[in-house]
């Protein structure tokens, strides 16, 4: 990568590398990695359950957790195409160093305020992944085949290309990368990829796909669309043709006061 490509890229990489560590943006990552996770899995990833379960194992440092380290499972959540950005954290957490809260607390010891934060925040990142690894240990899977399970249910962001022309776009772009690998994770699991196929076939990733989002997304859908009509709520239905609300569910509380 050339010098005039890095001084380019300069403003996206410090400007990625503050939201990543921004709290309300890792605590709304949790959830869209959850519902990515449950969508694009390949070892059935229960909302929810497996996220805990997922922050769980890398907050006490279980034995399955430390074999999944072993076999190649880096914390990938919050790097953004950028594995530097937590370098420090995740060798801490690899090198036996002790658990998350135990590297936290000694990261504050030592008066470095910000590798304690990453610290805490590295779980809840990684939660999903995890989770992931852990079903697919529950289906039998090698510690290896676990750890490729975890890299690409949500997104390989590793996986930068080749061509010199795309790596530079990419890091004079925030989050071009992980954007791309996000969308060819989902199109290989809707049975939609051009150029990628599993070994179940398209028809059959696609009906899964489908059933999974009719009922993560059309059945709630249709539940809160529903409800406001039944009510003749003209407050929601306003909502609706803005901006936020072709992106947002909406809803009523049930005292008096504004929808959300």
């Amino acid at each position: 990568m050339g010098l005039i490509t890095k001084i380019a890229g300069f403003p996206a990489r410090v400007g990625a590398a503050g939201v990543v560590y921004n709290p309300f943006f890792i605590a709304k990552m949790g959830f869209f990695d959850a519902f990515q996770a449950t969508a694009n899995s390949a070892y059935g990833f229960r909302f929810g359950v497996d996220n805990i379960r997922g922050w769980y194992n890398i907050v006490s440092r279980s034995p399955k957790y430390q074999k999944l380290l072993a076999a190649g499972l880096s914390h990938q959540a919050l790097a953004g195409g950028n594995l530097a950005n937590i370098k420090t954290t995740a060798e801490a957490l690899k090198q036996q160093a002790g658990t998350p809260i135990e590297v936290a607390i000694r990261h504050l010891k030592e008066a470095r305020p910000i590798e304690f934060y990453k610290a805490l925040i590295a779980p809840v990142a990684d939660a999903a992944r995890v989770g992931e690894a852990l079903r697919a240990l529950d289906h039998g899977a090698s510690d290896l085949d676990a750890v490729f399970a975890a890299k690409n249910v949500t997104g390989n962001y590793g996986e930068i290309g080749a061509w010199h022309g795309m790596r530079a776009l990419q890091h004079m772009t925030m989050f071009l990368g992980p954007a791309l690998q996000v969308l060819d994770t989902a199109a290989y699991r809707a049975g939609v990829h051009p150029f990628r196929v599993s070994a179940e076939g398209r028809l059959r990733d696609a009906g899964r796909y489908a059933l999974k989002m009719g009922v993560m997304i059309g059945l709630p859908s249709w539940y809160l669309w529903s409800k406001a009509e039944s009510e003749n709520d003209e407050e929601i239905r306003q909502m609706r043709t803005s901006e936020l609300g072709r992106r947002n569910w909406f809803y009523r509380l049930n005292w008096d006061g504004p929808g959300f």
